[in-house]
């Protein structure tokens, strides 16, 4: 009751809520008190993604935050099947997952391998590039300032040394950036 409270206070200012939760209830309390995205849901189960997929509550899954080195030492590790297990989940239930990786457990300028694990464990790496771009924005209610490159809105625009819709290696391998 007490969140359901608070995410309607701040619905009534204009202000979306953002819950970081690991625990499947922690999860269903969110989702059911109306926020708008989950952070981490690490232990989420295919219940609980069904619910964020009909209250269409997106999840930002920092698979890599504080996991060490990407990939994983150990990929066969209990804490690395359960959060591909968790990832599955969310994407089998249809479950709107945006990009980010908690930039700050590991250095920065190192975020691509958020976007490595997510394809890694089963997201397609286009949808894993739009996660990070078009879906973030409308996600973040911004859709008509950032997002896309497209006339009005603002954009950074990134060449690679490669295409990264089909090496996502690519994203490391920057040569021009314009603001």
């Amino acid at each position: 009751d007490e969140l359901k409270l608070a995410v309607e206070t701040a619905k009534s200012a204009g202000v979306p809520v953002a819950v970081h939760a690991n625990t499947a209830e922690g999860m269903r309390r969110a989702a059911l008190a109306g926020v708008e995205t989950i952070e981490h849901g690490g232990e989420g189960t295919p219940e609980i993604f069904k619910l964020m997929a009909e209250r269409h509550v997106a999840l930002c899954p920092t698979i890599t935050a504080g996991a060490g080195p990407w990939p994983p030492a150990n990929p066969d590790s209990p804490a690395a099947q359960r959060k591909r297990a968790s990832f599955k989940a969310a994407l089998d239930a249809g479950v709107t997952i945006i990009n980010g990786s908690d930039v700050g457990t590991f250095p920065h300028g190192d975020n691509a391998r958020e976007l490595d694990a997510m394809v890694a464990y089963g997201m397609p790496i286009a949808a894993a590039l739009k996660s990070a771009t078009s879906v973030a924005a409308k996600v973040l209610h911004m859709e008509s300032q950032i997002g896309a490159v497209k006339a009005g809105l603002y954009a950074d625009v990134v060449a690679f040394d490669g295409d990264p819709t089909k090496d996502l290696s690519a994203l490391r391998r920057v040569k021009f950036v314009m603001k």
